[in-house]
């Protein structure tokens, strides 16, 4: 008799234990089971086995068999199952809860998947009819034709430009039939080798050198790149890898950019190669679709966002980890994880290249290629000509010096006027509701306060409770009643892009103005891109964009790029926002590196700032060498580790306890083991909004991540005694890149 070691949805952060009969099969290791629990069946994952367990045990815990066994294979195989044992001991979180999340919904439910598609084949009559003379139409002749060839699956009607009205016809006559098959696509192996104008023979060959390299040490690493190079690099990469016959896995932080669109329809219309996109915004089904088209041998590329890392992958002979440094690759929901960190181990495990890169080096990946944990590729050393950025002119605007009329000084006003004569494109990056720009308005007629002098908006001061006009340098008292209707209410409203739009229209009257945010539609977007994805305007236009879009999409004919709200990065309590202010600067100057005009860039700060002008006027290595010394000197990483633990519970008395059950005991305990250690918190209880949950965290300080790691397993151990604890949720961030 086995004892097996289940996970189900319901509590994902603790196991059950279930007996295996012996009239029933022994699922293996990562199988659906059917499992009783309380007076329901439910789903559950198997976990491990368990042997040492004696029959008095069985009769004490009163243990239930299981039910039924779902699966006959692991949902998982060997390579990532190893893969989630290795980040569940490295990161302290269940392995239960690791699974159960990286699962499709449809898979957590039970669902069994079905690998058979709808396929239009054609009959004997309908051969038949094509021999003789018939009266059949153009489009029938072509369809019957094609179907004589080969069969047409439901999901190629599209890619063959054929109709459902015209099929439907035919097998009513009965010349062809609808009929349930697998789905098998054809191995293609790419055999002509396209032309990269933008890359170097000797750096091509510098890439077929290390792809066939037998093991692989340590990533790679591409810097002093620009965006088309790039591409062309990424397409030459997928191209080597997808000849071999193997699987190759692009890591991105938004599948809806320039860069994917470009990639897609570059393997569709030369090589007739579907691309993958996976991501999580993705309808259930397409998720298990892909989930179950990923365990195939079929060479294959799959574009996909941080959750991709986890996809059951087959003949995996490539990843690509674009902008590594983005925030975005980190998973913060049910557990945590950083996609880069699994991605390097998924490559050491399976003996294959990773590729890293970014637009602007983060301090982390500065340190790791100076200790030579990365190997960097220098694209400048390949070319003839280094690529620089096309900036021609820097300035510098401090807005408490200068006449402001709205967000915008005068002198940026007058440096728009000139580019518009261009007929060129004005950029204009500000913070989508992150712009600290507060004004008073009435809650009966929806009005602004204005200044009476000059019909500027007045900014709300909250410490001092005044009024303030920044193109006059006036202040007043806050009025007792509405000037336009006479109510007595006002309520603060925030700067926001709409009311940034509405003064520049009202600056400029015959000039276009686009203004694009981060949760902008796919329809949106296509009103106003070419065929490449790239946005592309003829005539004088300004454009008030998001950092987000920004890096997404790439946009020509810039003469003139704006930094609006730079103020989060400045006031920020993070000692991480200044790097943060340095990348959007670069990784936006990336992306418009390609455009053949010179680029002038203004900055609009409320006041001087040290690391803001070395970033301004000197090159982007002498600020992250800047940044480095004070990192250091701080006792701050990437020079030492910050593990954060989080906790919530609905209950509020709990977490009380808990906070003083860690200040008196644990706290004093762990710091007689190092007096090293640094302890921040734990900090002021705050209370989310849609769960109504009460949460907190800790952050833990040291030189070495092992000692951090130990810490973590002490802390776990000591809580699980505690059984007034049992209903708090812990969520452990080994190495932070966040806090």
């Amino acid at each position: 008799m086995m004892i097996l070691e289940i996970v189900i949805p319901i509590l994902s952060h603790r196991c059950f234990y279930y007996m295996c009969n012996s009239y029933t099969i022994v699922p293996k290791i990562g199988v659906r089971v059917q499992v009783p629990f309380r007076n329901r069946l439910l789903i559950g994952i198997v976990l491990r086995y368990h042997n040492k367990f004696k029959i008095s045990h069985l009769i004490k815990y009163k243990l239930k068999s299981i039910d039924t066994v779902i699966d006959t294979h692991s949902l998982f195989g060997t390579s990532l199952w190893n893969l989630l044992i290795w980040y569940s001991n490295y990161s302290h979180i269940y392995l239960g809860k690791i699974v159960l999340n990286i699962l499709p919904l449809l898979l957590r439910k039970g669902i069994i998947y079905t690998k058979k598609y709808l396929c239009w084949s054609i009959t004997d009559s309908g051969k038949k009819k094509l021999q003789l003379p018939s009266k059949l139409g153009k489009k029938q002749i072509f369809t019957l034709s094609l179907l004589k060839k080969k069969n047409i699956y439901n999901l190629e009607i599209k890619k063959y430009k054929i109709s459902n009205a015209v099929l439907s016809s035919l097998s009513i006559k009965g010349f062809c039939i609808l009929q349930k098959t697998h789905y098998v696509q054809k191995i293609v192996y790419v055999f002509q080798r396209k032309h990269y104008p933008n890359l170097n023979i000797l750096f091509l060959k510098e890439i077929e050198k290390i792809l066939k390299k037998n093991k692989y040490t340590c990533p790679f690493y591409f810097s002093d790149i620009n965006f088309l190079q790039k591409v062309e690099v990424y397409l030459f990469l997928l191209y080597l890898i997808l000849n071999k016959g193997q699987t190759s896995l692009l890591i991105v932080p938004c599948t809806n950019t320039t860069l994917v669109y470009y990639i897609k329809n570059f393997f569709y219309d030369n090589y007739d190669v579907d691309v993958l996109i996976y991501d999580t915004k993705l309808n259930e089904t397409k998720k298990i679709k892909i989930w179950d088209f990923s365990k195939t041998s079929i060479p294959k590329i799959i574009i996909s966002t941080k959750m991709g890392i986890f996809l059951p992958l087959t003949k995996l002979g490539l990843i690509i980890v674009d902008e590594e440094c983005d925030l975005n690759h980190i998973y913060y929901n049910k557990f945590i994880f950083n996609a880069k960190l699994v991605a390097i181990e998924r490559a050491k495990k399976e003996n294959i290249p990773i590729f890293l890169t970014s637009s602007s080096l983060s301090i982390t990946s500065y340190k790791e290629i100076v200790e030579k944990r990365y190997h960097e590729i220098r694209v400048s050393v390949f070319q003839e000509k280094i690529t620089k950025y096309h900036v021609y002119k820097n300035t510098l605007i401090y807005l408490k010096k200068e006449r402001n009329i709205g967000i915008y000084s005068v002198q940026l006003i007058k440096i728009i006027s000139r580019h518009l004569l261009k007929n060129t494109v004005i950029l204009l990056i500000l913070e989508d509701n992150n712009i600290f720009y507060n004004l008073l308005q009435c809650d009966n007629c929806k009005k602004m306060l204005q200044c009476f002098r000059c019909n500027n908006y007045y900014k709300f001061n909250k410490s001092c409770n005044n009024l303030f006009c920044p193109y006059c340098f006036c202040q007043e008292n806050i009025p007792n009643f509405c000037i336009y209707c006479g109510f007595f209410s006002f309520s603060v409203r925030l700067f926001d892009i709409e009311l940034a739009k509405k003064y520049l229209s009202d600056i400029f009257p015959n000039v276009k103005i686009l203004s694009f945010s981060k949760n902008i539609t796919s329809e949106e977007i296509k009103k106003n891109v070419d065929k490449n994805y790239c946005l592309d305007f003829c005539s004088s236009t300004i454009i008030l964009s998001t950092p987000d879009f920004a890096n997404r999409f790439l946009i020509k004919n810039v003469s003139l790029v704006a930094f609006l709200s730079l103020e989060k990065y400045l006031y920020s309590n993070n000692f991480r926002s200044i790097e943060y202010c340095g990348k959007l600067y670069y990784s936006v100057l990336f992306v418009l590196m390609n455009s053949k005009l010179k680029i002038r860039t203004v900055i609009q700060t409320p006041e001087e700032n040290f690391l803001l002008t070395t970033l301004f006027k000197k090159n982007y290595s002498y600020f992250l060498n800047e940044l480095c010394k004070n990192r250091k000197n701080l006792l701050l990483p990437p020079f030492r580790y910050h593990t954060v633990i989080w906790f919530e519970c609905i209950q509020e008395q709990v977490i009380i306890l808990f906070t003083k059950y860690f200040k008196k005991i644990l706290c004093k305990k762990l710091l007689l083991f190092a007096p090293d250690l640094i302890i921040i918190g734990p900090e002021l209880i705050k209370k989310r909004k849609y769960t109504n949950c009460y949460y907190s965290k800790i952050l833990f300080s040291y030189f070495s991540i092992t000692f951090l790691q130990n810490i973590l397993v002490f802390f776990s151990k000591k809580i699980s005694v505690h059984s007034q604890f049992k209903d708090i949720n812990f969520l452990f961030d080994v190495d932070s890149e966040k806090n």
